[in-house]
């Protein structure tokens, strides 16, 4: 089976895709414009060969299982006491 290649950032953002996160949350966790998740969002769509939400999320539980790859970045200490 051939995998996808994914550039650094859309593997930041798997994880969080696993956990069924918006794209709003994702964003405000990893600090970046909700625009950018988004285009990262509809790459790893098109790489995983999905289409919906749904399928994507499945498609990132997947991977992170199997490939055992894209830990969730940890949150910041600052974030907790929001």
């Amino acid at each position: 089976m051939d995998h996808p290649r994914f550039t650094p950032s859309e593997r930041r953002i798997i994880p969080l895709l696993a956990q069924a996160l918006p794209s709003g949350q994702i964003a405000q966790r990893l600090g970046v414009p909700v625009d950018t998740v988004r285009s990262h969002r509809g790459n790893i769509q098109r790489k995983f060969d999905v289409s919906g939400p749904a399928e994507l999320t499945r498609a990132a539980i997947l991977h992170v299982e199997v490939q055992g790859c894209c830990s969730p970045p940890a949150e910041d200490a600052s974030d907790q006491n929001d």
